[in-house]
């Protein structure tokens, strides 16, 4: 219990800096690719995945955050990253959805926490590029392996 308090106090400010951010059009986002429920893929920003299935429609806008340890760096604290999900229910309904991996572990990160939304449970596995000290990352390079998955 005192894990989920954790992780959605974390979530929250994360969900907060996304606000007043814009979101792709149609017309700017990649070609969708097809996913399976609890397989592992990978999303770009500004790219959509569509689960199989469902017909659920999942977009990665943009990081919200990333203030993980840079390589390169010795910190107190490794940071954490965090995604912004747009998930697009078949019925029109639109919801948001934010993941978050701690810095300096070992990716795939399986051990990562997961989000419970729409029945399903969302969990980040990986956000690259890592940050490397003094290399400013592009917001466009991101892209985020997860995977949902339908028990846990």
């Amino acid at each position: 219990m005192l894990r989920r308090l954790t992780c959605l106090l974390l979530t929250l400010p994360l969900f907060w800096l996304g606000c007043g951010r814009s979101y792709p059009t149609e017309e700017e986002l990649v070609e969708d690719e097809v996913v399976r429920f609890n397989e592992a893929f990978e999303v770009a920003v500004n790219e959509r995945v569509v689960m199989e299935e469902t017909g659920i429609q999942i977009t990665f806008p943009f990081v919200s955050e990333d203030n993980r340890c840079a390589l390169g760096l010795n910190c107190a604290r490794a940071g954490a990253a965090g995604v912004l999900l747009r998930v697009k229910e078949p019925n029109g309904e639109v919801t948001k959805v934010v993941l978050i991996i701690p810095g300096l572990v070992a990716t795939p990160y399986t051990a990562n926490s997961s989000i419970f939304h729409a029945g399903y449970y969302f969990k980040l596995l990986q956000l690259d590029p890592y940050p490397v000290n003094g290399v400013n990352t592009d917001p466009e390079a991101y892209h985020a392996r997860m995977i949902i998955e339908t028990d846990f």
